[in-house]
């Protein structure tokens, strides 16, 4: 037997997903054809042949299912034949070839049909089935809000982003290229309200200390109603470097703010930042926390996204208690994010997205790891909510794993029975270790 074969009955526990995120789904709840996944990392390319204006008409028109304005872009753009140029030159990525894994996977299971609206419709069937079949029992997955079809499920477990708290005003677009800023921020927009509606408030209360009230009392409510973790996405709205403020001086900042000067927008955002922090330091619940690369096309400022900004996090004794968890293994600050698991014992990572983008770099970034870190700092993760590329993504997950401790073993380290235990560790224990309310058995 090799260590993959080992690996095959090891159970995965899924640190980071989006099984029910509404992005995936069209307008009538259905979960999204893969291959229209992918376009969306074929946008760079686009946006680079189009120009800046009409690749945002592009978006917006796309959002608002203009067929006039589509089909007028179309005519002096040719943007189908351009996407399909871009998914053409991708085909030799991981990607595109994880993509194709999972179609063959699951096309290869007698009887199950995953590929018709009617079975795409049904999220919570299709996923059980998904699932099972990669012998995933529990899954961690980032949405607004638990669907009602997944949330008396303990399988599917809540983790909630927190940046909607940071944006209560309207920003606007930023007049950069690319538009990953502007629809993170409208994602931001959009948890904000979904915050709002739970305690009956139409909008946020334009008073500083009123909003913090309000702060206090939704983080309250979402531990109550089943989250057992959180998520920080800011890098891909602004910097990563939260720091300390005085309660006056974010009031002013805030309070210009309503005036409609934004300049000074950081100083508050830093403030309810570490307001919402203390909140969750009374529950110990564990915060991912996006690190390195965004999706591919411009806007994402990935100066700001550097691990070792967090360190002004990190060192505050209040938050001792909460395990941050760096996700995506901070690709490209791959060896940045270990240097963070390695300083603080609070401070783990992950290596969600990266098992359908990477084979030969996870797998050394994966030994990397593993030489230099304890074993309990490791953890496995998926980042998709598209059945294709999960058990791609988990299928993946477990070779990288395997070659990563066939590579240690050749080196006299990890041998027979110690490999299997560090591949359990990695794959499952340190996330239910971690995320102790799963109340799922180690």
């Amino acid at each position: 037997m090799t260590i993959l074969d080992d690996l095959a009955a090891i159970p995965v526990v899924d640190h980071h997903c989006h099984i029910g995120m509404d992005t995936y789904q069209d307008s009538r709840g259905r979960l999204r054809d893969a291959d229209s996944h992918e376009k969306a990392y074929a946008r760079g390319y686009v946006e680079a042949r189009i120009g800046p204006d009409a690749y945002t008409r592009w978006l917006d028109a796309e959002r608002r299912q203009d067929a006039a304005e589509l089909a007028d872009l179309e005519e002096t753009c040719g943007i189908s034949g351009l996407l399909q140029r871009a998914l053409r030159y991708r085909e030799t990525t991981v990607f595109a070839e994880s993509l194709a894994e999972g179609h063959r996977f699951l096309d290869a299971q007698v009887g199950f049909d995953y590929r018709s609206p009617r079975a795409r419709s049904d999220v919570r069937a299709l996923f059980d089935r998904t699932l099972d079949l990669v012998d995933c029992p529990v899954v961690l997955t980032d949405v607004r809000a638990m669907p009602e079809e997944l949330a008396d499920s303990p399988r599917y477990r809540w983790v909630m982003r927190i940046d909607g708290y940071l944006y209560p005003f309207p920003l606007g677009r930023t007049g950069q290229r690319g538009e990953e800023v502007e629809s993170f921020t409208a994602r931001f927009r959009a948890d904000l309200q979904a915050r709002l509606n739970e305690l009956g408030l139409d909008q946020a209360p334009t008073s500083f200390a009123a909003y913090l009230e309000f702060l206090t009392s939704s983080i309250r409510y979402v531990v109550a109603n089943g989250a057992v973790g959180f998520k920080i996405a800011s890098a891909y709205t602004r910097s990563l470097a939260f720091v300390p403020r005085g309660y006056r001086e974010a009031e002013s900042a805030w309070n210009r703010a309503v005036a409609g000067s934004f300049e000074d927008r950081a100083v508050y955002e830093d403030y309810l930042a570490f307001h919402v922090l203390r909140q969750i330091a009374t529950w110990r619940l564990p915060v991912q926390i996006h690190v390195g690369s965004g999706h591919g096309e411009p806007g994402m400022a990935y100066a700001g996204a550097r691990p070792r900004l967090l360190q002004s996090v990190f060192d505050q004794p209040e938050f001792f208690g909460i395990p941050f968890v760096l996700i995506h293994g901070g690709y490209p600050y791959c060896s940045e994010t270990a240097i963070m698991a390695h300083t603080y014992g609070n401070v783990y990572l992950d290596f969600s997205w990266m098992p359908y983008l990477h084979r030969t770099h996870l797998v050394s970034r994966l030994n990397e790891w593993l030489e230099f870190l304890p074993a309990n700092k490791v953890i496995f993760g998926t980042d998709t909510g598209l059945p294709e590329m999960h058990v791609a993504a988990v299928r993946n997950g477990r070779w990288a794993v395997a070659r990563a401790l066939e590579r240690g073993r050749s080196n006299n380290l990890w041998a027979g029975e110690r490999a299997v235990w560090l591949a359990e560790r990695v794959l499952k224990d340190n996330a239910l270790e971690i995320y102790s309310e799963l109340g799922v058995a180690a």
